[in-house]
């Protein structure tokens, strides 16, 4: 899958995000590489009050879950609530808990992958490792303490088929929020027969004939297509596609500078009507020796950039994620 999986919440590339070169880079710079290990990039709070009663911490039973939406996973029911921003869950202090589920992949893949040098090299300090077992399936936990004050715990399980990777963080003060985490991911519900629909909480929908891309993984606000659906085999061949989304205040100064940081000083010059919205596009050379396609949409104040980078075949491969994304139409607004 990805070998450093960058998460932003919502925005927060727009801070700082104007480059030397007036350009920054893609969020998820190797798009489809291994994974690794998953950073949040997080704003430090200073929390007060850090206490909580757990008392509210209810037991695991089918009447209890709550599922996360878009997963197969589901937590039981507690203080803690489904989030419609980000893939998990959210508590009190800025605790939160992370869902990314990686299907036609294997949780062996995965954990090949897992670089623990990375993790160490970021500056955080592994505390404690774990194997054991979730609803049967094998599991791998790692448990970090990072430079800001976050204890983060990361979990992976899975199969040959799929491989799930949760990623729970707290402030180290917050007794609370860790004991009410420990006692969710030690409850863990799998359901494999559940069926799911991966755009379910995206704001858009692909309305269109033209399958040359396939839906592979989703991670929070950005989704991630290959060729066939699966992960890609030959990382310096195989073309990437991503679609991430979110919300900017209209006319604000955040969104001219995304614009400009995109599309270089002069974002008009890439202005154009794409399937009747509002978009910037254009194609640009990428480091590696390829070509990197970028669309911006918007709709109101709802927004969409598609990141594509072809390597070989290269005019023929823009075509198609021309033909694919040409595709893509917002949501009805709830």
């Amino acid at each position: 899958m990805i070998r450093d999986l960058i998460y932003v919440e919502q925005i927060p590339i727009l801070k700082n995000i104007k480059r030397r070169h007036g350009r920054i880079p893609s969020p998820l710079p190797t798009i489809m590489k291994k994974v690794t290990i998953i950073i949040f990039v997080l704003p430090v709070i200073v929390l007060t009050g850090c206490s909580r009663n757990t008392q509210n911490v209810k037991s695991n039973t089918s009447d209890d879950l709550i599922n996360i939406v878009g997963t197969r996973l589901s937590f039981p029911k507690s203080t803690f609530e489904a989030s419609k921003e980000i893939t998990g869950l959210k508590g009190e202090n800025d605790a939160l808990i992370f869902v990314t589920e990686i299907m036609n992949n294997s949780y062996e893949s995965q954990l090949a992958n897992l670089n623990i040098s990375f993790i160490e090299k970021s500056g955080a300090e592994i505390i404690e490792q774990q194997e054991y077992s979730i609803d049967g399936y094998t599991a791998k936990k790692i448990v970090t303490k990072s430079p800001d004050g976050l204890k983060i715990r990361m979990i992976l399980f899975g199969d040959s088929d799929f491989c799930t990777v949760i990623t729970a963080r707290h402030y180290l003060g917050d007794i609370g929020s860790e004991e009410e985490i420990e006692f969710l991911l030690d409850n863990i519900h799998y359901n494999a027969n559940l069926k799911v629909n991966s755009l379910e909480l995206s704001p858009f929908v692909i309305d269109g004939e033209y399958e040359g891309f396939k839906h592979f993984v989703r991670s929070q606000n950005t989704h991630f297509y290959t060729r066939d659906g699966k992960e890609r085999i030959n990382m310096n061949k195989d073309p990437s596609l991503s679609i991430m989304y979110g919300e900017l205040s209209t006319g604000s100064i955040a969104d001219s500078i995304l614009k400009e940081s995109l599309f270089a000083e002069n974002p008009l010059k890439y202005k154009k009507m794409v399937n009747g919205y509002d978009a910037f596009e254009g194609v640009f050379e990428d480091e590696k020796g390829g070509r990197e396609y970028i669309l911006w949409l918007e709709e109101n104040n709802r927004y969409i950039i598609v990141r594509g980078t072809a390597f070989v075949d290269i005019e023929n491969t823009i075509s198609d994620f021309k033909k694919f994304v040409y595709q893509i139409k917002f949501k009805e607004k709830q």
